[in-house]
């Protein structure tokens, strides 16, 4: 008996944004920010999409992981976002020097 058909005992929608049931593989995936879902049934995966098996986590608790991976991915593009900002901003600083910015310390 394979997680399909126990679906009547759980609820397929997903509250979370880029989290989703796919039926072809059985699995809730949680997509990468800026990724268009994938067609349910389509072969080809998205690049960093994450899979959750119901087998090994029930159905809630493979939904519950997959929106956690969501947000850890929406987390990591904010920080991403962040670094490149904060990356340019020196250049900006010293812009207007004649010298130019120090360099950083070696670990």
């Amino acid at each position: 008996r394979g997680a399909s058909a126990s679906m009547k005992h759980w609820d397929a929608n997903s509250p979370c944004e880029g989290v989703h049931w796919d039926s072809a593989r059985d699995r809730w995936v949680a997509e990468p920010p800026g990724c268009s879902r994938r067609p349910d049934g389509a072969s080809e995966p998205i690049p960093g999409e994450v899979l959750f098996s119901p087998t090994r986590l029930g159905m809630e608790g493979a939904k519950l992981e997959a929106m956690r991976r969501r947000r850890a991915m929406e987390a990591e593009a904010e920080l991403r976002e962040l670094d490149a900002s904060t990356l340019a901003a020196p250049a900006a600083c010293y812009a207007s020097r004649d010298t130019p910015p120090p360099l950083p310390s070696p670990l």
